[in-house]
């Protein structure tokens, strides 16, 4: 067992803030890193030195102090990125902890990230059912997943306040509401990664059908809020009392061929036609080649004057990988159920048609002893996708000694994409695994990369090897008989070699 963990209080942390004892990645703007550290007086410690790793690189000497001098280390990063720290202490004895560097075990790591997000789009849209909205997309290589935040006021005047305290959103994702007709907010949103860089949109206005009539009344330009949100709760609510799962809201589909499906409420005359408009992301529409129609209206003798729901279905083929947006327009014997779209309206529905696999690949499994309790695994990858999914990475494992048997979770579910975790490697399964890397998009694409290709396993063994002398007998000659030792201990014959003889 380490020693040293008793004598060292190793707590690295940016200057402000703490970092978890739990070993799990932090991550800070600043690029000081604080590092406090115990080395009892009266000990047997007399230095310890603090070692840094780059992105799995080498482990770099940084810093030393004996006792009775400073009682922290403060490292300056020199660039964004993954950095690991170990310390290693030294005793009066002439002895280490660990004995060498090559035995050096991550004990905190940080990574340094000043880059805020970036906000790709937020727009306003209206939903099928006319629901006022907003839509988004924004990146960052270290998202919080808890980071994204909208934020909005009343006519656009006064400061902007939270609007759906506690909800969580995705970097790609849209809210509605509903707004009485004469209502009209502005709304921006917010976005902070883990590091606590921050970036926020222009603001669009979100508008009730009659907001932007002269005649309309206008909504007092300072609501009063409550402890969970400003917004009035009488007067704004998600669209049909949640948020929707449908009208303009962003799908992802790993399939070129995309099924459309509505239910048109038509009369007792039936639909005359239906037709489905396409565009891409630059929003220039294109009827598809295709109508639906006509279809009678299911007679129900009890309610000859109710409306009635027909099935309509279309199976659109993409060009390309992309973002769709689309429009379906039903018509019955007199008019049609909106107009048909230009160029520049928004869909009702958006679909990420996305058939690429993401990019993984499995970088290191470099081992390293974990006291009485065996070997930790310092597992690396990297990860990338367009459209790679909130909590994209699975990490499992296999005995190499069971080559056909199902692959176990490392992991118990989906991971953040930190591109590092340190597995204790489980005992009694053998000593060598296969160790791969999972990573999905939002499409449901998967993409897999590990030792297992290469048919190389990771050896966990971390025993020393050692000579155990058994005995020492008399040469030939000896007073002891053969039969004087039992037959599985091993004899070791101590005696001249014979002239001219070399030891293999």
């Amino acid at each position: 067992m380490r020693q040293a963990l008793a004598l060292v209080l190793f707590a690295a942390a940016p200057l402000a803030a703490q970092l978890p004892a739990d070993g799990q990645t932090s991550y800070s703007r600043d690029t000081r890193i604080r590092i406090p550290f115990e080395l009892r007086t009266g000990g047997k410690a007399t230095k310890v030195t603090l070692f840094t790793s780059y992105d799995g690189g080498p482990w770099q000497e940084y810093d030393s102090a004996r006792q009775g001098q400073k009682k922290e280390f403060i490292f300056t990063a020199d660039r964004d990125g993954p950095y690991a720290f170990s310390t290693m202490t030294y005793f009066s004895d002439g002895t280490t902890d660990p004995a060498s560097k090559d035995q050096l075990v991550e004990q905190r790591r940080v990574v340094i990230d000043k880059t805020p997000p970036k906000i790709l789009a937020f727009r306003s849209v209206t939903a099928a059912d006319g629901a006022p909205g907003v839509e988004w997309e924004a990146t960052d290589d270290h998202p919080d997943p808890r980071g994204v935040k909208l934020e909005f006021r009343w006519d656009g005047t006064g400061r902007f306040e939270p609007i759906d305290r506690g909800t969580p959103f995705q970097l790609r994702d849209s809210r509605h509401w509903q707004l009485k007709p004469a209502d009209r907010m502005q709304v921006r949103l917010v976005v902070t990664d883990r590091a606590g860089n921050k970036a926020d949109s222009d603001p669009v206005w979100v508008s009730g059908r009659d907001a932007d009539r002269g005649d309309a009344a206008r909504t007092p330009a300072a609501p009063s809020g409550t402890a969970t949100g400003s917004l009035r709760d009488a007067d704004v609510a998600p669209a049909a009392g949640r948020r929707p799962a449908n009208p303009a809201t962003l799908h992802y589909v790993n399939n070129k061929s995309v099924a459309l499906n509505i239910n048109a409420e038509v009369g007792p005359s039936g639909l005359t036609r239906a037709s489905l408009w396409w565009a891409d992301d630059k929003l220039d529409w294109t009827k598809w080649k295709q109508d639906v129609g006509p279809k009678p209206a299911v007679e129900d003798p009890n309610s000859p004057d109710r409306t009635r729901k027909i099935p309509v279905n279309f199976v659109f083929d993409a060009p390309r990988d992309g973002t769709y947006s689309f429009v379906i327009v039903v018509e019955n014997h007199r008019m049609q159920s909106r107009p048909n779209p230009k160029k520049g309206d928004a869909g009702d529905v958006q679909v990420v048609v996305d058939t690429t696999a993401p990019t993984v690949e499995l970088i290191s499994t470099r081992v390293s002893p974990n006291g009485d309790r065996g070997a930790t695994v310092d597992i690396r990858w990297k990860a990338s996708d367009a459209n790679i999914a909130p909590m994209p990475i699975k990490l499992e494992y296999r005995p190499a000694r069971d080559a056909g048997a199902a692959w176990k979770a490392i992991t118990p579910d989906w991971i953040n994409n930190d591109g590092q975790f340190n597995w204790t490697a489980p005992s009694g399964e053998g000593y060598e695994f296969h160790i791969r890397v999972v990573c999905k998009d939002r499409a449901g694409n998967e993409a897999k990369d590990g030792t297992d290709r290469t048919n190389k396993p990771v050896n966990v063994d971390l025993a020393v090897p050692k000579v155990e002398w058994s005995d020492v007998v008399p040469g030939k000659g000896g007073g002891a008989g053969a039969g004087a030792f039992p037959t599985d201990i091993p004899k070791i014959n101590v005696g001249p070699a014979p002239p001219g003889s070399k030891g293999d």
